[in-house]
């Protein structure tokens, strides 16, 4: 759960201060806050452990399964790494639901999305209302 909020506040913050998204996969309301289900989906065997492997990416590739460690572009890596050095050292003091309470905050994206559609899990987070919301945390 972490990790996800971990993503979650580098996305909002790479749409504030870059004014693009961090990743390209759909952001989802769960019950738990914002959630990525392809990054769920590649770590929830590890549960409320360690990480102790990397993910990897699976696509396919003509006719064949092909399994990749993805790596960011030599030009995405300074300022994003920059970015996420940053959200690292702000947030990763906070536990797993701190950080999931601070995204079901009164205004949030996630509290917006989830109060009309109260356990709906997989609802969409629309990105401008992300971005909106971090760029007006910038602002404040």
């Amino acid at each position: 759960m972490k990790l996800q909020k971990l993503i979650y506040f580098a996305h909002g913050w790479h749409w504030a201060l870059a004014d693009k998204p961090l990743v390209s996969e759909q952001v989802e309301a769960w019950k738990f806050g914002p959630v990525i289900s392809p990054v769920y989906h590649a770590f929830k065997q590890f549960g409320n452990n360690p990480i102790a492997e990397l993910g990897r990416l699976v696509r396919f590739s003509g006719t064949r399964l092909v399994s990749e460690v993805p790596r960011l572009s030599e030009a995405m890596l300074g300022e994003t790494a920059q970015l996420l050095n940053r959200v690292w050292e702000v947030y990763s003091p906070y536990t797993a639901i701190q950080l999931s309470n601070a995204t079901h905050a009164v205004g949030t994206p996630w509290q917006e999305v989830w109060e009309k559609a109260p356990e709906r899990i997989g609802t969409d987070i629309p990105d401008e209302k992300i971005r909106e919301y971090f760029v007006k945390l910038k602002g404040a």
